[in-house]
């Protein structure tokens, strides 16, 4: 028995919880990242959302956004930001991954399950070789 565990240890067990996520968190985020023909700026901006800072109940504003994805070398904007973050909202067809919430501060985001924003960490790692 092993007291230790490698980094293959934990690129399997972040490839198994992908996986083995519920079939609707799966399908939301599926759906989600294949917005467009390659899907890459509604991954990009999935990953940022479930990485930027959040309030008590989840929710974020899209400068949040921006300033996490600008951490992580993802060019950006506010204003690139609203188009796909409108097709990611709730009103959407089909299965929603954010809800838009307007408060006394602005317009806020919320994931509209926190399992989906912990998916779509969990396969961002994998998928940008993080773990």
């Amino acid at each position: 028995m092993r007291l230790t565990s490698s980094a293959e240890d934990l690129r399997y067990a972040v490839q198994r919880a992908a996986e083995e996520a519920e079939g609707k968190v799966k399908e939301a985020y599926a759906l989600a990242a294949a917005r467009n023909q390659s899907g890459t700026a509604f991954r990009d901006v999935l990953f940022a959302a479930a990485r930027c800072p959040s309030d008590a109940f989840g929710t974020f504003t899209v400068a949040d956004v921006a300033q996490e994805a600008a951490t992580h070398g993802i060019a950006l904007s506010t204003l690139a930001l609203q188009f796909p973050l409108k097709k990611t909202d709730r009103t959407r067809p089909r299965r929603p991954c954010l809800r838009r919430i307007s408060g006394l501060d602005g317009l806020r985001y919320q994931f509209v399950n926190q399992m989906l924003r912990h998916h779509v960490l969990i396969r961002q790692a994998a998928e940008r070789g993080l773990v």
